[in-house]
């Protein structure tokens, strides 16, 4: 016996599970990528991935599951790419704000599939309605600690991030929809020296409680 279960062909039952998980999740990606959700059928992605329903169902109760996964998969690398890019830029506010919106940016917009996706959640599918609405409180969630971090935590309340995180993360995502459906054409450049200012503009903003 192996951690994880018995070894067949070199890895213990647990990597191999995993790695099916994402052969699936990968299908997927082509499947939205090629046909937007109407390609994705239980049959297909499990043509694609070389594996039996079988397999699928030990990785996901049904298709919204992986749905869902492939959303979250999509999200989570757009949001460590952003992190990444400010933890390594210069400590100034316009180029941090700058180099994390390319970097989350580049992941959708430098592959197609990915871009579907994040379309394909703002089309009115039900399920990921739900998940759209609670990855970008999460996301915000991000936002507010690098910003508080970067300006000083007794600068900016943690209500205060949160109004203007929340704020931005919404605008953002909708704002990427319509630059990815084509819908609003403008040049990149532009797109992110835009919304970077605007960010840096509300970063500080301080409101007055009424109660």
């Amino acid at each position: 016996m192996a951690e994880g279960g018995r070894v067949y062909g070199g890895l213990p039952h647990l990597a191999r599970s995993e790695q099916r998980r994402q052969r699936l999740l990968e299908a997927a990606l082509d499947a939205i990528g090629e046909a937007g959700i109407k390609g994705l059928s239980l049959r297909a992605v499990c043509a694609r991935a070389g594996l039996t329903s079988r397999y699928f169902y030990e990785s996901f109760p049904d298709l919204d599951a992986l749905l869902l996964a492939l959303f979250d998969s999509v999200i989570d690398e757009v949001t460590a790419a952003a992190v990444q890019a400010v933890a390594t830029a210069p400590w100034e506010a316009l180029a941090r704000s700058r180099a994390g919106l390319e970097a989350g940016i580049h992941v959708v917009s430098s592959d197609h599939r990915k871009a579907k996706v994040l379309l394909v959640s703002s089309s009115g599918h039900g399920p990921l309605q739900q998940r759209r609405r609670e990855k970008l409180v999460e996301v915000a969630g991000v936002m507010s600690k690098i910003t508080r971090e970067f300006y000083g935590a007794e600068k900016i309340t943690p209500t205060d991030a949160r109004l203007t995180t929340i704020t931005f993360a919404a605008g953002f995502i909708e704002l990427l929809d319509e630059w990815l459906s084509g819908t609003l054409a403008i040049p990149l450049p532009r797109l992110v020296d835009h919304m970077a200012k605007m960010f840096v503009a509300s970063a500080t903003v301080h409101s007055v409680s009424s109660g």
